[in-house]
Order: C-alpha cells, then sequence, then structure tokens
C-alpha cells in the first residue's frame, strides 16, 4: 500500500537531486582547478614542503552552507511527499506537513557537509602523499606518472566523477526514510524499524542497513 508510492516519489527525487548535485561539482571542480592553475601561474613556492593551497582552500568549509542551501528545497520536498504518503493511506488521522520538526532540522542541518567533508579527506590523503615524497608544485598538481600519482587536478576530477546519482540515491533514501519516521512519531509511535538497501558511504544520519528510531 505504501511501498509502490514511495518508490516513485523517490526515482523523482533521486533525479531532481542529482541535477543539483552534478551542478554543485561542476562549480566546485571549475573553482578547485581555478585555484591551482593560479598558483601554478605564480611558480613554485620556495619551501617545496610549503604547498601554496591545502583540502580548505580547495573546499572551504563555507562551501558547506552553499551545498546544503541548493540540497535544503529538494530535501524537504522528499520529507513532504513521504509524509502525505502515510497521509493518503490513511494509516492515521491526517496531520499537515511540518519541514520545523526535529528530525527534519537535523538532516538539514547536516546537508552537504559530510559530502565535502569526503572529498575534502581524500584531497587531504592526496596532498600528505605527494608532500612526503618531496613533490613540487608543479608536480602535485599535474601529477608523477611514473610514480602512479595521478595530481590534484587529475584527482579532483575523478573525485566528482560519476558522484552525482550515488550520493543522490543515498541522500534521497535518508530523507525518504526521515519523512516516514517523522510522521511516525507524529502519530504518536515510539518506535520505527525502516528497512534501507542502500548501503553507499554517506548514509547520514543513519548509518545501518536497518535503521531503528527511537524518541
Amino acid at each position: 500500500r505504501l511501498l509502490e508510492p514511495l518508490q516513485e516519489s523517490y526515482e523523482e527525487e533521486v533525479e531532481a537531486m542529482e541535477r543539483v548535485l552534478a551542478k554543485y561539482f561542476k562549480e566546485q571542480l571549475n573553482r578547485a582547478d581555478g585555484i591551482m592553475g593560479r598558483y601554478l601561474s605564480q611558480g613554485e613556492p620556495e619551501a617545496k614542503t610549503q604547498m601554496p593551497f591545502n583540502e580548505l582552500t580547495l573546499i572551504p568549509y563555507l562551501m558547506d552552507e552553499e551545498l546544503k542551501r541548493q540540497m535544503s528545497p529538494v530535501l524537504i520536498d522528499a520529507f513532504r511527499k513521504s509524509w502525505e504518503v502515510i497521509n493518503a493511506a490513511g494509516v492515521f488521522t491526517e496531520l499537515p506537513f511540518d519541514a520545523e520538526l526535529p528530525l527534519f532540522q537535523n538532516v538539514l542541518r547536516g546537508a552537504g557537509k559530510k559530502i565535502n567533508d569526503v572529498s575534502r579527506d581524500a584531497l587531504s590523503n592526496q596532498l600528505q602523499i605527494g608532500g612526503g615524497r618531496g613533490y613540487s608544485l608543479d608536480q602535485m598538481v599535474r601529477g608523477v606518472p611514473k610514480d602512479d600519482f595521478r595530481g590534484l587536478r587529475s584527482y579532483v576530477k575523478e573525485t566528482y566523477k560519476n558522484r552525482s546519482k550515488t550520493i543522490a540515491r543515498t541522500e534521497m533514501a535518508t530523507a525518504q526514510n526521515t519523512g516516514t519516521a517523522a510522521r511516525y512519531k507524529a502519530a504518536g509511535v515510539t518506535e520505527v524499524i525502516i528497512q534501507d538497501g542502500d548501503d553507499d558511504e554517506l548514509c547520514a544520519p543513519y548509518s545501518d542497513t536497518t535503521q531503528s528510531l527511537d524518541w
């Protein structure tokens, strides 16, 4: 009774979130590429061990807020659709949707941060590897093929390539589960077990395949 409309809604929401993320990743890639290109044009730093940028230069924390701003409308729409599916099913007395509920606000507050944290961690790891090998700025950015070091420019491109759909599916599964859980909570249910088949790296705020939400 609930699964079919929820699944239809989920596929629509994934497409909407994928568009948001693809646009953001393209902007982020252009930004990081511009920063690295600007430093390359200035020549090598005096000390090879002192890179003129790091993962926070390429993806500053301010970008977390920007990604959250872009993701929030799609997340709220997913919350609302899950809520309305349960309303329409007549499982409980109909209640109006409220995006200010704590469960929704908790997801919205963290939206974007974990996605950017994964990217920052990957860049930090590459910077440490390159720094440990004593690479120059040019080598760090462009890569050292003989050492199988792709370089940050290539790494950034690969980091963002094809991530949009994977992350969109995970984020929308979380949003749909949160909307369902919030609706049950509003009806007075004290515990909900939600079966979630996705097991991607970005399953915030719940990481287990079976999600038990206690209040």
